[in-house]
Formats: C-alpha cells, structure tokens, sequence
C-alpha cells in the first residue's frame, strides 16, 4: 500500500493529507465548450470526493481589476485550483482530481503545470487522466464521438479496446493538453479524451460531449456513474441552440424579404 507523504511547499495549502494507493489523476481546467471541466466537476460531485489541497493564486493569475459594490471595492476574486481525492471500493482504482477555474497567465503555464504534478507524484499517481474538445462537422443534435491522444504507444492500444477514435495529428491548446507534456517528462503515462461538438457551437456549453467522454472514462475505470442530470441539461442546451437558430434562420428570410422589396417598386412593407 502507497502512504501519500506531502511535503508542504511554496504555493499550495493542504487541508488534509489524502491517503490513496496508486491513484488516477484526472485534471481539467476551462476551455472549448466546458468540455473538461463540466466532466471533472460532474466526476467530483458524484464520487463526492473531498478537497484536500489549494494552489495558491499568488502570481500565476493576473488582477485585471476590482468589482464595486455598494460603493466600496471588494476584494478581488482570484481563480480557484483545487485538489480532490477519492476512496474507491474495488475494482475501480483510487482517484485524484484537480479543478481549475481558469488558465494561469501567459508564461506561468510551464511552471504551474510542474506544480501540479509536483502534488501528483506526492500523492503516488500513476496514470494522468486530462479531457477537452474537438470541433468536427457534426450537427448539435448529433451523438458526438470520442478521440483520444496517449504519451505512451501502450496506452493507444487501451484507447482503441474502448472505442477512442484516435488522434494523429493537431494541437490541444492550453494546459488540458500541455500538462500531459509535462507528465510524459517526469515518466508518468497519460491520455486526453476529446468529445466532438459542432463548429459553430464551440463558445457554447457542450454537456453532451462532457457525458460522451464519462462515459468512455467510467469504461475504462469500472466507476458506474448516473448521468441523468448531465443528460437533461443537454437536453435543454441542444434546445436552447435550436430555438436560437429558428431565430437566426427568421431574422435572415425578414432580411431577405426586406431586401427584395427595396428592389421591387411594388413591393410594400
């Protein structure tokens, strides 16, 4: 059994120690969609996993300003990067997440990524588990597929067991895809699971793509999730997008119609 021995270094407060043997580690911080994120939040909130440790924001995130209210300054609300852990009972494995609010600053990426994993290998994690986006020619209404990309030539093989489409070529912007850079240096494995979403929908939440890469995770760790909330809540995304493109569709036939008329002396509006 691994004992988790925590040194209490610059930038990081530790409520608790966790005590995990040989956990996954599953990191996701903002991007495309709320891919990553919607995933690892909905992961922690059904294992209930418990907050043990903090990045302190210190320098890594910039303060653009302050918020008035009641005519006085508040304090400035710095993103969050937080620690959870997780007690399986078998066969799944033990598991380690970390949620961040937001990317740090240009030029602190490198740095920060290395003071996650500097807590990753504290705690004894084996495996990296990161999630993001893949923009593809799919309509909303479509089951997006899931993709994959892996450090390790073994681990390639592990996607395709589970159905991953795997990922040749391209680029996973920001740290959901250069944090698994930084583990492949320090000799730990990890993989990143891209769910599909539409072009012209990436600034828009994407809970369908976040289900499709739980589901492939909950697969390949044996953790049986219910996803009935993050199925109705894509439910009512992929509405909203429809009721929003029946708009977009009016106003451009209005456009058209108005169009024709100033070309048409007999055309009354």
């Amino acid at each position: 059994m691994a004992r988790t021995q925590l040194s209490m270094g610059k930038g990081v407060t530790y409520h608790k120690v966790p005590h995990l043997d040989n956990p996954i580690f599953i990191a996701a911080w903002p991007g495309m969609g709320n891919v990553a994120v919607r995933a690892a939040s909905f992961l922690r909130e059904k294992l209930h996993a418990e907050e043990f440790a903090e990045i302190e924001a210190g320098d890594f995130f910039p303060l653009s300003g302050v918020t008035i209210r009641d005519n006085l300054v508040d304090e400035p609300r710095l993103p969050k990067s937080k620690f959870y852990s997780w007690r399986s009972r078998r066969p799944a494995p033990d598991i380690m997440i970390f949620i961040g609010d937001a990317q740090p600053s240009s030029g602190k990426e490198y740095a920060f990524a290395n003071l996650v994993m500097d807590i990753a290998v504290q705690v004894g994690v084996e495996r990296l588990y990161t999630f993001a986006a893949m923009p593809s020619n799919i309509g909303h209404t479509q089951v997006p597929k899931v993709w994959g990309v892996a450090t390790h030539a073994e681990l390639i093989e592990t996607l395709r067991e589970f159905g991953v489409h795997i990922m040749s070529y391209g680029h996973i912007s920001g740290l959901n895809g250069s944090l698994l850079g930084v583990a492949k240096m320090r000799g730990i494995g990890g993989i990143c699971l891209l769910g599909e979403l539409p072009y012209y929908a990436t600034q828009i939440e994407n809970p369908k793509a976040s289900k499709a890469v739980l589901e492939v995770l909950g697969n390949m760790l044996d953790i049986h999730l219910d996803m009935t909330e993050l199925e109705k809540l894509a439910e009512y995304t992929e509405a909203e997008i429809e009721r929003y493109m029946r708009q977009i569709k009016e106003e451009i036939q209005v456009e058209r119609m108005l169009r024709k008329g100033e070309k048409d002396p007999g055309y009354v509006h």
